[in-house]
């Protein structure tokens, strides 16, 4: 597809939100997620690392969901617009259990062309 003025960019498994925030700064629009367990701290760490202070609203540019895609399919919120233009996930396989889970993600967020089922 084509990109977009503002490319839309999806982190699955965000961490602590290094990842979310450079991309943020390279001009794409993103949404960061993770556990819900992590999401209060990576919420925290955007805000500070693109300048909104402790406790501030949240971070332009960058939306922040809870996704643990090991257990359940992506939120509504992650799937609602246009597709995303990049899908990144740095160190989130740490077993070869995550792996389907994990091609179940990136199918549901990049489904293929024509829609065409996809075997995983």
């Amino acid at each position: 597809h084509v990109l977009r003025d503002e490319p839309r960019a999806v982190e699955l498994g965000s961490g602590c939100g290094l990842v979310a925030v450079a991309l943020k700064r390279v001009g794409l629009a993103v949404t960061a997620t993770d556990t819900p367990s992590v999401v209060p701290i990576l919420e925290e760490n955007v805000r500070l690392a693109l300048g909104a202070g402790p406790g501030a609203g949240a971070a332009d540019g960058v939306e922040v969901l809870p996704f643990d895609w090991a257990d359940a399919a992506p939120p509504p919120g992650l799937l609602a617009g246009p597709p995303a233009d990049l899908v990144v996930c740095c160190d989130c396989v740490y077993a070869s259990l995550s792996v389907q889970p994990l091609l179940r993600a990136l199918l549901a967020l990049c489904p293929p062309p024509g829609g065409a089922e996809a075997k995983t």
